[in-house]
């Protein structure tokens, strides 16, 4: 019966085709396979020319790894170059107020010329003898050359603001580290959707291919008289629509790859390169809770909620050494100049400049409560973000869990709708099947196919945002990389 049926449609001519749809329903058709040329036509302008079957994901240039883009990012990327001059600006900081407990040496100058410097008076000087004394320079401490050293002693005021310096560089470091592990994860997210993007561009490529089977299969068919103009009509428009889903797969390719090289920190002219699909590391997950409690503890997010709250308990020890005393010394040498007559040409000094609180109008003791406060608010809030954070490691890990078992049973069901697939086919050839049944078949694999490739999609995107919670992204993908150094950071 097969062999017959093939030696009957293989003698029919295929140049006549007699159309028998209604008015409104072959206007549709037009409608959108002018629509769809229109469309080819412009992706083929805006692709650089050529077929509309042209890939867009092709592109020359090197083969780049997940590895390979994350590091590229981490070092040309402007956030994560900001950051790093951040920390370094918090580092000259710390040394800027560290540096009031270092010695200060001032050298001045009043040297200058007065009208007045020969004007003269007499007086008895502690012997009792007359002596002759500069009018002009009678009670002055400013010579014509002075050099001065002071040193703080003791103020655990300013020690403890120091310290507090000190810490606020360390969060800086830190806030560094976080901000590499957000680049990871948005050139993770960027790589992972480009990968999407070219497997769903081969996908609808597959499909445009098996549509064009199916719809030579449903002209023969209609040619034969076995199927009506609307079914055919029907086959036509699964091609016109596979067509276009095409088309509009390589343009968003097209545009992740453009977002994928930006994040890394390069500019668009330049985007040709090719990425390695496979480059992605395995989605294992920690197995012991243990260990996740330990990352968690550690991750960049808490760590800088924990230095904040030790910088508000220096604050708080900050303000209750308000009431301690202070002590500076000073010392110096001065040389008055010219037209001194009888007084000293020049003089040496040194002191003790001590400062001990008696009254303060309660000033220390409401800097004292407000600090105790705000320490009590960071002790706080670093409690909820931790128990906060982990309970989004435990959700992230079970969604991706759920999601290696939802993607094992749609592998599942694309196997089942192939084979479903398969049998419609073979029906169709030997003259049983109908050409509704094949393209329902063929609908319901893409649509299992889609899922797939979305499921892995989101599977990255849950395994890079778990890692990230951990703190852990940057260095999983791409190990044990040292920030670059601020200098670098200017172009």
């Amino acid at each position: 019966m097969f062999h017959h049926h093939s030696r009957i449609l293989s003698t029919l001519p295929t140049t006549h085709l007699r159309l028998v749809a209604s008015a409104g329903f072959v206007a549709s058709a037009g409608v959108m396979a002018w629509a769809g040329l229109a469309l080819v036509a412009a992706g083929s302008i805006a692709l650089g020319g050529g077929p509309a079957r042209a890939s867009a994901v092709e592109s020359g240039g090197p083969v780049l790894s997940l590895a390979d883009t994350v590091a590229r990012a981490l070092e040309n990327n402007f956030d994560a170059r900001i950051a790093a001059l951040e920390s370094g600006r918090a580092s000259d900081k710390h040394a800027e107020a560290r540096a009031a407990f270092m010695p200060k040496v001032n050298i001045t100058s009043y040297a200058g010329y007065s009208n007045r410097l020969d004007a003269t008076f007499q007086a008895l000087d502690s012997n009792g003898d007359p002596a002759t004394y500069g009018l002009a320079n009678v009670g002055s401490q400013d010579g014509w050359l002075n050099v001065l050293v002071d040193q703080v002693v003791l103020d655990l005021s300013r020690w403890r603001a120091v310290e507090g310096e000190q810490l606020a560089a360390r969060i800086a470091r830190v806030k560094e580290s976080e901000g590499r592990e957000f680049v990871a994860f948005e050139v993770v997210r960027l790589f992972a959707k480009l990968v999407r993007a070219q497997r769903l561009v081969d996908l609808d490529g597959e499909r445009e291919s098996d549509a064009k089977w199916l719809d030579g299969q449903a002209m023969l068919l209609f040619e034969a008289g076995r199927v009506l103009s609307s079914q055919r009509d029907t086959v036509a428009l699964h091609l016109e629509n596979a067509r276009l889903d095409s088309l509009m797969r390589r343009g968003e390719a097209a545009d992740a790859r453009r977002a994928l090289w930006l994040a890394m920190g390069a500019t668009p002219e330049h985007g040709r390169f090719q990425i390695a699909a496979g480059s992605v590391p395995a989605l294992s997950t920690l197995a012991d809770p243990e260990h996740y409690d330990q990352l968690v503890a550690g991750a960049p997010e808490l760590e800088i909620l924990r230095l904040q709250r030790d910088i508000e308990a220096k604050r708080l020890s900050a303000a209750r050494a308000i009431r301690l005393p202070t002590l500076k010394m000073y010392g110096g040498y001065i040389h008055y100049g010219v037209k001194r007559f009888d007084n000293y040409h020049d003089e040496f000094l040194v002191g003790v400049d001590l400062k001990i609180p008696v009254f303060d109008g309660f000033e220390a003791k409401n800097a004292i409560r407000g600090a105790d406060k705000t320490a009590q608010i960071a002790q706080l809030r670093f409690r909820s973000i931790l128990e906060a954070k982990r309970s989004r490691v435990g959700e992230l890990t079970h969604q991706l869990q759920r999601s290696e078992q939802r993607l094992e049973l749609i592998e599942r069901r694309i196997g089942t709708a192939a084979e479903e697939q398969r049998l419609a086919d073979l029906n169709l050839r030997v003259g049983r099947g109908s050409l509704g049944q094949a393209l329902s078949t063929r609908e319901q694999r893409a649509r299992f196919q889609q899922q797939a490739i979305d499921v892995r999609y989101q599977r990255v995107e849950l395994w890079a945002s778990l890692q990230r919670e951990l703190g852990t992204l940057g260095k999983t993908v791409v190990g044990d990389v040292a920030p670059p150094p601020a200098a670098s950071a200017v172009p």
